[in-house]
């Protein structure tokens, strides 16, 4: 996995879980977090769950691709700008749920880093 961009407060973040035996939207449960709008000390956890994520990341290709037979794993995507950029670049990271940080799984289900309890749409 290459090097993560410098995540600012411009930049938005995408979580959804994805895989196993069959698709079923429902449970794909996507989370969007726009760093601007989350309190300092949420940003920074956030931003250090997704630097410990990311060399946990592996290509979308090949043997040990994510998905692979009933594998669930998780998609993060990170949109940003680059270095004088005026457009949005993207950097997508595709992290095995077995392997991913269990700070990942929480933030996926309830949409913050601490354990909240289940609301009425809680993806399982």
């Amino acid at each position: 996995m290459g090097r993560i961009p410098v995540l600012d407060n411009h930049t938005v973040i995408a979580l959804s879980r994805e895989g196993g035996f069959a698709f079923i939207p429902a449970l794909t449960g996507q989370q969007r977090f726009v760093l601007g709008d989350l309190p300092p000390p949420e940003r920074e956890r956030l931003c250090a769950l997704i630097n410990q994520a990311a060399p946990l990341a592996q290509p979308p290709r090949g043997d040990s691709a994510p998905g692979r037979g009933d594998q669930r794993y998780f998609r993060i995507r990170i949109s940003y700008r680059g270095d004088g950029a005026a457009g949005a670049n993207e950097l997508e990271l595709l992290v095995p749920e077995q392997s991913a940080p269990p700070e990942l799984q929480t933030l996926w289900r309830h949409g913050q880093l601490d354990d909240a309890p289940p609301g009425p749409h809680d993806p399982t």
